[in-house]
This record gives C-alpha cells, structure tokens and sequence, in this order.
C-alpha cells in the first residue's frame, strides 16, 4: 500500500488507441445542425386571469382564466383542467378539459374530455365526446375546413331560424 507508486500498469490485451484528450473548459462544442424549428405553445398557466384578444399562428394551452376571443390559425386551442374561458374561440382543433362559456368553431376537430363542462354553441366537422362531460348548447357539424366563422355581435343560427338549441349533457347521451 505505501510501496506502489501510480504509474499506469501496462494493458493485459492489446492496446487501444489513446483517448482524444477533453476539450478545455473554456470551448464549447460545435453546436449540432438545425433539424426542424422548436414547436412553440402558447401557455396561461394555472393562477393568472387575463382579458382581450388572443390571435395567432401557434398552439395555445389555457389552465388559467381568460375572458375575451381567440383566433387561432393553423394550431390547436386547449383549455386545460384548471382553465376557465369566457370567450368566442376559432382555431383548427380546440380541446376541452376545462370550463368553457362561448361560442366555438373548429376548422378540422374538436375534443370535449370527460373533466369538461361546455355551454355554447359548438360548429366543427368532426367532434368527440367523452362520457362525463357535459354539454350545453347547440351542435353544428360542418365539412373540414368548412366551418362559417361568425363574429360575437352576430345574432346565433338557431334564433335566425326560429328553433331553440337544446342543452345537450354527454352524460345523459351515453344511456
């Protein structure tokens, strides 16, 4: 133990070629090609309250509280468990977690999850439902991309044609 000295003992099999020695701590290494842009969300956490307009060209996740619109092109509106939105919404696909009270209009499709509780007129080409959610309003399905986007100071569909929505409860349907 005291004897030994630490020089390297010689490789009982053939040697390998030496190690590159670590780069100094001062240089970075060459930064890797770029592949494909990050996929940039939008996001209203839990705790914050925000009013106005929200537009834009990528996705938007909602656990928060919004009041206003949203106009989304080409991205995936979500409002998230925790969120509550008061709002007219427009976007390629929405998801429903959350609360909402509004109107919304889906380009491609919408997802109404278990944890939800709608009340508003719904437009989309393609809609799901999971038991347990719950649903008031008026449904229209529409052809993708199709969906007639309407202003909030519009008078709603149903009232143009005389016929009253009748509230809807996912729950109730599934019997």
């Amino acid at each position: 133990m005291w004897g030994k000295t630490n020089e390297p003992k010689p490789p009982l099999s053939s040697p390998e070629p030496p190690a590159a020695p670590p780069p100094a701590a001062f240089e970075r290494p060459a930064p890797a090609p770029p592949t494909q842009p990050l996929a940039v969300k939008t996001v209203l956490s839990r705790g914050v309250a925000l009013k106005g307009e929200l537009s834009g060209r990528e996705d938007v996740f909602i656990d928060g509280e919004f009041e206003g619109s949203i106009r989304v092109t080409g991205a995936c509106v979500t409002v998230g468990a925790n969120g509550r939105v008061t709002a007219e919404v427009e976007a390629d696909e929405i998801v429903v977690e959350g609360r909402i009270d509004g109107s919304l209009r889906a380009r491609q499709r919408m997802a109404i999850r278990r944890s939800a509780h709608l009340t508003g007129d719904i437009e989309t080409p393609r809609l799901a439902i999971e038991e347990g959610a719950v649903l008031h309003g008026h449904v229209e399905m529409t052809q993708p991309g199709a969906a007639r986007f309407s202003r909030a100071a519009e008078v709603p569909r149903a009232q143009k044609e005389g016929s009253q929505p009748l509230p809807v409860a996912a729950s109730e349907a599934a019997r």
